[in-house]
């Protein structure tokens, strides 16, 4: 039976203080309309597992601001003409794993939200997220051995990377080792706007799709102006 360790993660306002990794959804500039971006005041923490064999040991925030904004590079248009804010899609956090010398296993992620505006546009393919709202495998640890072990990404995952692995064997003769690494994803714009940013899909929409619609939906989308989401992470041995 295959066992699992979670991190659960989500912005810390006025929540319980369980394992958080958060990213705040800030400033959907429409019309020249801006708010403030969101605070990142984040903790992080590890639920206990009755399989210790790999663990995750430490989880924190390393880019928590996503902006989805109708703006590309430096290019003005009719949806916005603010000068001052840049569509951001990615995230990152930090994790370190804690792998005993038998262990071999998935790293998984899930995001979850509260906001309905935001559900929607997700469900309805206005944005598509790296991550699914069910546990998907972000990451594969294998290797027979200590001195074989290895975090890479999973085959056929989109829009998440991982950066360099540090691994660090143990000293204190426990048979562990770490593996360290910065994952980073990223958001896309959905189908609804071609893929594309809405500003450069503006340009060229679809056969019976305007502005004024494309307009209207980014005005709907505004209403996610301060929702939050939450990355949750789990390891599961084989």
């Amino acid at each position: 039976m295959k066992k699992s360790t979670k991190t659960v993660a989500g912005i810390l306002i006025g929540l319980a203080a369980t394992s958080v990794i958060g990213v705040g959804f800030s400033t959907w500039i429409i019309n020249n309309t801006t708010t403030d971006l969101a605070a990142g005041n984040v903790t992080v923490e590890v639920a206990d597992t009755e399989d210790k064999s790999l663990l995750i040991s430490a989880a924190t925030v390393n880019d928590g601001n996503v902006r989805f904004d109708a703006i590309d590079d430096e290019k003005e248009h009719v949806i916005t003409a603010s000068e001052d804010a840049q569509c951001d899609l990615v995230f990152s956090f930090n994790v370190t794993l804690k792998v005993a010398n038998e262990a071999t296993g998935a790293l998984k992620a899930k995001i979850t939200t509260e906001d309905e505006t935001l559900k929607s546009a997700i469900s309805n393919n206005w944005i598509v997220s790296p991550i699914t709202s069910d546990y998907m495998p972000i990451g594969t640890v294998t290797g027979a051995a200590m001195a074989d072990k290895v975090l890479a990404l999973t085959d056929g995952v989109q829009h998440v990377e991982f950066g360099s692995v540090t691994k660090t064997d143990s000293t204190d003769g426990s048979g562990y080792c770490t593996l360290a690494t910065t994952i980073t994803c990223s958001f896309t714009w959905g189908s609804r706007f071609g893929d594309k940013n809405p500003v450069i899909y503006a340009d060229s929409p679809t056969a019976g799709d305007t502005l004024d619609k494309i307009i209207a939906d980014l005005r709907t989308l505004k209403a996610a102006d301060k929702a939050t989401f939450a990355v949750t992470l789990e390891t599961v041995v084989d």
